[in-house]
């Protein structure tokens, strides 16, 4: 897990490169001013400001109706910066940067190559997401890090069988960290908490048997600890609202967004934003407010189930089948006109190609295979109950690039590019010559 001073050079060249490369999506693209915040973007941004304030998160009527990490992360970025659309931008720009280095540190771990470094780097660099979501106050930067980081940690062990107490003793805290960066994610955006269940179970059945023991062992380390975190937010909720809320209470309204009768109709497999039918909305509009939050997102669900029972089975069959395929499309977030087909057509063929290669790969017995088989299952599934998109994918965009590139890198011409220079102590030197000249 440890890299060496001239061994990380080419990282922080790598995160360099990949700040320059997004300063031109910081200009090309995005809000100038933060009065165009607006949706998703204008909440961050506003409970950001609040908590900045404050030290408070949520609002009066929505305790708990936002994932809390980023608000309250861009309110310390505020304090220290300014509330100015310059500070949010700025971090998430560098996040963006963490992205791509973290792929190439991963990537590197996997095959102690530079050349899949730089490949992973590179396909970062060409995922049109990328250039999108820095430019945006949104959660994904920072949950894709802190996911990034996670997989990071996790250790790599030789498959010789060992006895299960002396990997733990030796890996333990790496374990342990690992846990701890995805439960931090998971407060930043809670796609993937399926995943808190799947990898204890997915490293007893995916672990080659001289591993298996130590894999469960980790998973259970793995899992506690990211529970810390969540434990901690869902207790505050608890205390807040008098009810048990793992992480948000928004939930209703994705559910119910995703599954309304327009949504099936003509948007299958996506979500839109409709109103809720009469029934429904007056049960929310005659409660108690101090019971609004929990019960909007009650009704919602109600209102969606209800939604699913009504519609006809082949646009349910129809909806459900283009959830997954909207979530691991290899497709771009702009639309072609005229000649940006000659941009759009490539790199979807290249998304395709690093989709397929990466799910190609993990039937390699890679260290971390449960935890990210664990990863792709959780947010599949979260995706089938809610909805499809490649905005959820790109979370993982860093672990897709390095494991990805797994299949090819060594394909790629020998430069100097890809050596880590060690340079040798003038002092080894000068008692080398005296001692053994």
């Amino acid at each position: 897990m440890k890299i060496r001073y001239q061994a990380a050079v080419p990282f922080v060249i790598i995160f360099v490169i990949s700040l320059l490369m997004g300063a031109i999506a910081q200009f090309a693209i995005g809000p100038s001013e933060l009065d165009n915040l607006t949706g998703d973007q204008g909440d961050y941004h506003r409970l950001a400001v609040k908590f900045r304030s404050t030290g408070i998160f949520g609002e009066a009527d929505q305790v708990a109706y936002r994932a809390p990490l980023l608000p309250v992360v861009l309110g310390n970025v505020y304090s220290r910066f300014g509330t100015g659309i310059v500070a949010a931008r700025c971090f998430n720009w560098l996040l963006a940067g963490a992205m791509a280095t973290l792929a190439a540190m991963i990537a590197y771990n996997l095959s102690q190559s530079l050349k899949s470094a730089w490949l992973a780097a590179g396909i970062v660099w060409l995922n049109s997401y990328w250039w999108l979501l820095q430019t945006e106050v949104m959660p994904e930067n920072l949950a894709a890090v802190l996911l990034g980081i996670s997989v990071w940690c996790w250790p790599a062990f030789s498959s010789r069988s060992r006895a299960v107490g002396r990997r733990v003793q030796k890996h333990g805290s790496w374990v342990a960290a690992s846990g701890l960066f995805l439960g931090l994610s998971l407060l930043c955006k809670p796609t993937l908490l399926p995943v808190l269940v799947l990898v204890p179970i997915i490293a007893v059945i995916f672990s080659p048997p001289s591993q298996r023991q130590s894999q469960v062992a980790f998973g259970l380390i793995f899992v506690l600890v990211a529970l810390i975190p969540l434990g901690a937010w869902s207790y505050r909720n608890y205390r807040a609202l008098k009810h048990w809320v793992p992480v948000t209470t928004g939930s209703g309204e994705v559910f119910w967004g995703a599954h309304a009768p327009e949504t099936i109709a003509n948007a299958k497999g996506s979500w839109t934003n409709q109103p809720l039918p009469a029934e429904y909305q007056s049960r929310l509009d005659a409660a108690d407010p101090m019971e609004r939050e929990i019960l909007s997102s009650k009704v919602r669900w109600e209102a969606g189930w209800a939604s699913l029972r009504a519609s006809s089975f082949l646009d349910v069959v129809g909806h459900f089948l283009l959830k997954p395929l909207r979530l691991w499309s290899p497709s771009v977030y702009f639309d072609a006109a005229g000649w940006w087909w000659g941009l759009k057509l490539p790199l979807i063929a290249l998304n395709a190609v690093v989709l397929g290669s990466f799910f190609y790969q993990l039937r390699r017995e890679f260290t971390f295979r449960p935890l990210v088989l664990s990863l792709v299952i959780a947010l599949t599934l979260t995706c089938v109950v809610f909805w499809g998109t490649i905005r959820f994918q790109y979370v993982l965009l860093p672990i897709i690039a390095a494991v990805s590139v797994q299949g090819f890198y060594q394909y790629l011409p020998d430069s100097n590019i890809f050596k880590i220079r060690r340079h040798k102590r003038k002092r080894n030197e000068r008692f080398r010559e005296a001692k053994f000249g």
